[in-house]
């Protein structure tokens, strides 16, 4: 029964939040990288009109946090995903 509860709560979480997924090519990119946590890998994302957002944390193909911000969904970042032109270490 526990079991059941704690798939309801997965489940929920997955439909409230949806986290910004990175675009599939920099899947083998960011497996390559060392872990810093629990599968986690922090990255510098560069974006396609240069900027480059430092202290990202990625976790199964998704932006998780920015510095100190948790990032749940797409607008809660500044830049669209899109944009993602290469991620460096």
């Amino acid at each position: 029964m526990a079991q059941l509860f704690s798939l309801g709560i997965i489940a929920r979480m997955d439909t409230e939040h949806s986290y910004p997924r990175l675009p599939s090519k920099f899947g083998p990119k960011v497996a390559a990288l060392p872990e810093c946590s629990y599968g986690a890998v922090r990255v510098t994302l560069v974006l396609a009109d240069g900027r480059r957002i430092r202290d990202v944390i990625i976790g199964a193909d998704a932006i998780c946090k920015i510095g100190q911000k948790l990032i749940q969904s797409e607008s809660d970042l500044d830049f669209l995903v899109a944009d993602i032109s290469d991620i460096e270490r």
